[in-house]
Formats: structure tokens, sequence, C-alpha cells
């Protein structure tokens, strides 16, 4: 969860899968996502219509977001370990959960509209971080690889 790689091999597998997130409506939301490690990682989903553009950032530049979600790398690695096991996000896995009880991923943004925009899209968001359980090692490139992205690209 701490590489620009996976988050676009996130956004290929969001590509392959259109019709499922046009089902959700269009989605327009620019979202920091920051795994606090160290070294810190940050990353920008830039989410237009039915897709996601992948903008790799320094953890301590703000990009113009609308909000922020934050959490340490045992929160992000529990989210995809739950993803890859079930298919999807379980119970007080999902990102919602995770934000509203208990406060172990944080959002932030410097106006509430940002923050409702990201419940608005909160199922769009799910099933883009969904998308980690078509996702697993390809042992000679150590890039994302599934059944429906390979290092390649999409399939």
């Amino acid at each position: 969860m701490d590489s620009v790689e996976t988050f676009r091999a996130l956004a290929a597998v969001m590509a392959v899968r259109q019709a499922e997130f046009a089902a959700l409506g269009f989605c327009d939301l620019d979202l920091e996502v920051v795994v606090e490690s160290d070294p810190a990682f940050a990353v920008l989903l830039r989410f237009r219509d039915y897709g996601c553009e992948v903008v790799e950032v320094a953890a301590d530049e703000l990009p113009a977001a609308d909000c922020r979600l934050e959490g340490g790398a045992e929160v992000w690695e529990e989210i995809r370990d739950d993803v890859v096991a079930h298919g999807g996000a379980t119970g007080r896995r999902t990102l919602s959960s995770l934000v509203l009880v208990g406060g172990r991923l944080r959002l932030r943004s410097d106006d509430t509209m940002g923050a409702d925009r990201f419940f608005r899209y909160a199922e769009t968001m799910q099933r883009f971080f969904d998308g980690l359980a078509a996702l697993r090692a390809e042992p000679d490139a150590g890039l994302p690889f599934g059944p429906e992205v390979s290092s390649k690209g999409l399939k």
C-alpha cells in the first residue's frame, strides 16, 4: 500500500471494471491518501467520471485535494489483507467504518464540502480499494499483477 505502482494498478482495475463503476454514477473527487510509515507515502487520486488518475506526491506536500485519508501503515495493510482474503472489505474494515468508528483512518478536509464529497462517493472509493483483490505479486516483475491487470498493462 505504499507504492504508486499499486495505486496505478488499482486504477487499471477500475478501467477494466468501468461498467461496475458507471452503475454507481460519475465521481468527481480528488483524494489524497497518506500512509504514515517511515518514510511516509502519499498519492493523489483524481477520480473523474468512471476512472482515476494517480499522481505521486511527496508526503509533506499538500496538493489541492478535496480531502485526505490518513492512517498508519498497519491499518492500510489490514485493509489490503481483508480485501484480498474476502474479495472486498468486510464489516468494520470498510473505509467509511474505519473513518467513522474508532478513527483508525482520519478524513481531513479544508472545508466541509470536501468531506461531504468523500461520503457522497464512498461506494466508489470502496470499490476502488476492493480492486486489491484482483492484484497479486508477479514474482519476476515486482509489480501488482492479477487476472485483469498484468505488468504489461490490461489484458
